[in-house]
């Protein structure tokens, strides 16, 4: 299952340089959780999710890992961080949190479905695929994210809204 978020986000369609590549290597959590789920918004700066709800944080590379209160023992799939602050954890039984902190408090997002949700995706203007002041969000999503699913799903995508202004494009990131 996939969890549609209405958001205004921005971004590039050019492929990531070669200099942008990540190295990786195994580190120590510190915690006992079945991690399921990681994103880093930069180098130093990442999130990992998993069982009984648990979201760990790194400022250091992974180097040392903060657990956070998620406020559910749902088991944690994906996590996604738009920038610094803002985040989405989502997982089992129809979870969804947000954070606005960078992590350290999370809210319920409510959602219809109990269905276990497995990755964060966007429906956005479609305008930020193209526009150059959108040019260095499509480039950190380019090269932080994998993209699974870019669709035009035009004036008549949603039964309860319409009309030009409702123009809008699917975006599925993992």
């Amino acid at each position: 299952s996939w969890l549609f978020v209405a958001l205004l986000c921005a971004g590039t369609a050019e492929a990531a340089s070669p200099e942008s590549r990540a190295t990786v290597a195994m580190q120590k959590s510190g915690s006992e959780a079945t991690l399921l789920g990681m994103f880093f918004h930069d180098p130093q700066l990442g999130w990992a999710v998993g069982s009984g709800g648990t979201i760990l944080k790194t400022t250091d590379g992974g180097r040392k890992w903060k657990k956070l209160s998620s406020g559910t023992t749902s088991l944690l799939t994906a996590v996604y961080f738009q920038d610094a602050r803002r985040g989405w954890v989502v997982g089992a039984n129809g979870t969804v949190r947000t954070s606005r902190d960078g992590g350290e408090t999370w809210s319920v997002v409510f959602v219809s479905t109990q269905a276990p949700l497995y990755g964060i995706a966007f429906v956005t203007p479609q305008n930020w695929l193209y526009l150059t002041s959108y040019r260095k969000l499509r480039e950190k999503l380019l090269r932080g994210s994998q993209w699974s699913v870019v669709a035009r799903l035009g004036v008549d995508a949603f039964e309860t809204i319409g009309g030009h202004i409702v123009n809008v494009a699917l975006l599925a990131l993992k």
